[in-house]
């Protein structure tokens, strides 16, 4: 059967509750059965991913959760960017606020407070600045400027992917991180030993946006566990049930192209741009449109396969305006 679950709310919060609520109650009365969560687009999926982290409903997905989604990466990130600059603040105050160390905000403000040139480093060894906070927050600058100092001093010495993790692990990253995470850590390590192959350290904002391009580990071998994937990728596969989220989101806007084309028998139809402030061209005006056309015909053709990779039931889900549905 095809159900219709139209959201009247504008949040998307709102809808990835709804599928959470819904794949639970799915799995309770048949735990049996397979469950799919089918979109056109990975960044449709970015609020179900997080409500289904929140309700530790357990699912595998393909190219769909970004490696920098997980908390433990972004700490990992800031760590490795501090220990490569004593100037970096942000990630000198990023790993203070990692779980590792923990200190309040209230904590930060006062290290920081009416210096915004000297380096955090330099600050956490200012007594005076440090008795200012409170006592749990002095233990803990005790203990992350010991273990900091050990990895600075081997810092150009040692193979910098080893005194990484050890510096993690000292810190406790280990006794911080969710287990279910341990693999997409084991990546990022891994990561930085063959981007140190061929770059320098220097380089780590290449490293950063080869990470960003990255998606975590997230395929948990459950008999219950729920299927994330694109329309694309769900092409020949079947499951009992089948739940299509945000029918109501468009493509990203494109901006306007340099250039269409299209083979025209044996020629090709070619249409530049129309010079700014000059006339329209009818001609790249007409591939234009012609172009859209043929997106919304994927886009029919690619929900059509989608529908059908269901055996038992189909559920639609899509954000309406009691506008839209007069």
């Amino acid at each position: 059967g095809v159900f219709l679950c139209p959201i009247h709310s504008t949040s998307e919060n709102m809808e990835a509750i709804e599928v959470a609520n819904l794949v639970l109650s799915l799995q309770e009365k048949h735990p049996k059965k397979s469950i799919a969560i089918l979109v056109r687009a990975r960044n449709h999926l970015k609020s179900i991913i997080e409500e289904f982290h929140d309700q530790k409903i357990r699912f595998r997905a393909e190219d769909i959760d970004s490696l920098t989604s997980r908390p433990e990466i972004i700490d990992l990130l800031s760590l490795m960017r501090a220990l490569t600059s004593l100037n970096d603040r942000v990630a000198w105050l990023s790993i203070l606020r990692a779980p590792w160390c923990g200190l309040s905000l209230t904590d930060l403000h006062k290290i920081c407070n009416a210096d915004k040139d000297t380096s955090i480093w330099k600050l956490l060894h200012d007594n005076k600045r440090i008795k200012k906070i409170s006592l749990t927050g002095q233990r803990r600058i005790k203990q992350f400027v010991s273990v900091l100092s050990e990895s600075l001093k081997a810092f150009p010495l040692s193979n910098f992917r080893d005194l990484l993790e050890g510096c993690w692990i000292n810190l406790g990253g280990p006794a911080c991180a969710n287990p279910d995470t341990f693999s997409d850590i084991e990546i990022f390590f891994d990561k930085v030993s063959e981007f140190l192959e061929s770059n320098e350290l220097s380089n780590i904002r290449i490293f950063q946006n080869d990470i960003d391009h990255l998606f975590s580990n997230s395929w948990v071998e459950t008999e219950n566990t729920v299927q994330i994937m694109t329309m694309h990728k769900a092409k020949g596969l079947e499951f009992d049930f089948v739940i299509i989220p945000g029918l109501e989101k468009t493509s990203k806007a494109e901006e306007k192209r340099l250039v269409y084309w299209m083979p025209h028998g044996d020629d090709l139809l070619v249409a530049p741009i129309e010079e700014k402030g000059g006339p329209s061209s009818k001609i790249y005006n007409f591939l234009s449109q012609f172009d859209r056309d043929k997106s919304d015909y994927e886009t029919l053709r690619l929900l059509y396969v989608a529908a059908t990779r269901t055996k038992l039931q189909l559920h639609l889900f899509g954000q309406f305006s009691n506008h839209n549905m007069a």
